[in-house]
């Protein structure tokens, strides 16, 4: 059995990277999940709004967790994990 991967964003990553993989992944996917009254509302901050964002794009689309922002550096600012990153309401598919 495969064992399960979350793709998480990289705690390195930069706010600005960030912000543009949740605007690139809420044009492709309904991202309400992470709006006000959503199930991953809370944790309210950016790094977990878009760690389920990218997660989604993950499983449904891509399968693929590099999120290279930067087409100059190449910097990956997804990371995959194997402990699954949810907490309290808020569940990662």
């Amino acid at each position: 059995a495969q064992q399960k991967q979350w793709c998480i964003a990289k705690p390195s990553a930069n706010a600005i990277a960030l912000q543009s993989n949740l605007d690139f992944v809420c044009h492709k996917l309904d991202c309400r999940i992470v709006q006000p009254g959503g199930a991953c509302y809370e944790p309210n901050n950016l790094a977990s709004h878009v760690s389920i964002a990218m997660n989604l794009y993950y499983k449904q689309i891509t399968k693929n967790c590099d999120f290279i922002v930067n087409s100059i550096t190449k910097e990956k600012t997804g990371l995959l994990v194997s402990n699954d990153p949810s907490i309290g309401n808020c569940k990662y598919v």
